[in-house]
């Protein structure tokens, strides 16, 4: 049980940093909803920065 739920946090932060990477792409391309980006995104970033 260990074993898989170790796969499964890897999966999860794999799947998070794609999701992750390709909203911050597309907010890149297109700056329309920049605000709402921030807002939501500013949090996330300074973890990942702390961490």
């Amino acid at each position: 049980m260990k074993l898989r739920s170790g796969v499964f946090i890897i999966l999860s932060a794999v799947l998070f940093s794609l999701i992750f990477t390709l909203s911050v792409s597309a907010a890149e391309v297109s700056k329309i909803e920049g605000d709402g980006f921030t807002l939501f995104y500013s949090p996330i970033k300074d973890k990942i920065a702390a961490n």
